[in-house]
């Protein structure tokens, strides 16, 4: 499975992570499910950087077809597609935990466009033995790169 592929279980997903410190609590403070199991979760190291345990990479797909949370809408600019618009990531969610927010849009992974859901599995299974990805991002008007590494 490439990294493309994980990305996009992990956006589509939308799980909640176990023992959930008070950051990733919801909004009136409860701990987030516990779809997540795995020991390991991903780290974010700066604003765009993060580690991912191989563990919670390989186990995305999985996660995707039984915790079903985000939306992602088709976004369309001067009449093209231009990426996936992401709704309702909750706080304490896997996606979250990956960087992402609401009203982000998902524009490419390792340079492959993003204009439908399927691309984003086409990615990740693409990508699943990678090391490294890179998600190209708009976030309030700015576009910018979200960097994984796996090991």
């Amino acid at each position: 499975m490439s990294l493309r592929t994980l990305l996009l279980a992990v956006v589509i997903a939308g799980c909640q992570l176990t023992d959930a410190p008070l950051e990733q609590r919801n909004e009136v403070g409860e701990p987030a499910d516990e779809a997540w199991h795995g020991s390991e979760r991903p780290t974010q190291l700066d604003d765009t950087h993060f580690h991912i345990p191989r563990e919670l990479w390989a186990a995305l797909p999985a996660l995707a077809e039984t915790e079903p949370g985000i939306r992602v809408v088709p976004t369309v600019r001067d009449g093209h597609a231009y990426g996936g618009k992401l709704f309702t990531i909750k706080l304490g969610s896997l996606p979250e935990s990956f960087g992402f927010q609401n009203g982000d849009v998902v524009r490419a992974i390792n340079g492959q466009l993003v204009l439908n859901p399927e691309d984003v599995f086409a990615a990740y299974y693409e990508a699943f033995d990678a090391s490294s990805i890179a998600v190209d991002i708009l976030r309030d008007g700015r576009e910018q790169t979200l960097h994984y590494e796996i090991d």
